[in-house]
């Protein structure tokens, strides 16, 4: 079986210290053919949130020589309020551009100072993530539902939800399946089932799988259950290689 990993940090994210070396060590033990590297570059917020993309991407090319199936990807945040950023990354060795949202104006993410309902949280961090579809080019959207890993309740608007999917497959990009809140032993993935079912029924195809690893250890948790979950939805999980998606069975 061929499995990929979309969605692992390194030392180059501020939150991480993964070694390439750890990480490329257990993507082997956990049977993966590709790992993909996608660390924070987040235009929001301190100089420490980003990285000197053209060295980066000068070492990790280095690295592939080692690792072939080491891809190199960012996880561009809040990149909907610097969209010509990913224009001036084309021209390098990029496979990947996972869109996130970790802020929603003033009321969630690290610089939160003022207090809502949380069903206002929802209806902002979307509207976030819709914009960011609409006026960038990425390739995928990350952790869809982000809030709820924060947040003690569940309130999905669902009109707003049902437009995000409805861009996602008119742009012809991929949904990420993200597996971390299965190591907290909760039951959901990022995003929950009811939004990948709707998703499906848009007749969405594309996901991509991400552990959101931060630690070598995490790298590959969770891949084989959502591979199989998009199998059972009908879905086709997949990876970017300069930018192109492929669908893990036809390699």
């Amino acid at each position: 079986m061929i499995l990929a990993d979309s969605h692992i940090h390194s030392f180059f994210s501020s939150d991480s210290t993964s070694s390439l070396e750890d990480i490329a060590l257990m993507a082997k033990n956990k049977g993966l053919t590709f790992f993909t590297l996608c660390d924070h570059y987040e235009v929001w917020e301190e100089e420490k949130y980003t990285f000197d993309v053209e060295k980066r991407c000068h070492i990790l090319v280095e690295k592939q020589k080692q690792f072939p199936g080491l891809l190199i990807g960012v996880e561009a945040g809040e990149i909907q309020n610097n969209p010509s950023l990913l224009q001036s990354w084309k021209n390098l060795p990029f496979d990947l551009f996972l869109g996130a949202i970790h802020v929603a104006e003033d009321v969630f993410g690290p610089g939160a100072n003022r207090s809502v309902p949380e069903e206002t949280i929802y209806q902002l961090y979307l509207h976030e993530v819709k914009r960011m579809i609409e006026t960038t080019d990425i390739d995928a959207v990350a952790h869809l539902d982000f809030p709820r890993r924060y947040l003690s309740s569940y309130h999905i608007p669902w009109d707003i939800v049902d437009e995000i999917l409805s861009l996602i497959v008119e742009k012809d990009i991929a949904l990420e399946i993200n597996t971390s809140l299965w190591r907290k032993q909760l039951p959901f993935s990022m995003p929950d089932l009811e939004i990948l079912k709707r998703y499906a029924n848009k007749k969405g195809k594309k996901v991509i799988l991400g552990s959101d690893a931060h630690h070598p250890e995490d790298v590959g948790e969770g891949i084989l259950r959502a591979f199989l979950l998009a199998q059972e939805l009908n879905l086709v999980p997949g990876y970017y290689k300069n930018h192109i998606f492929t669908p893990l069975e036809e390699i």
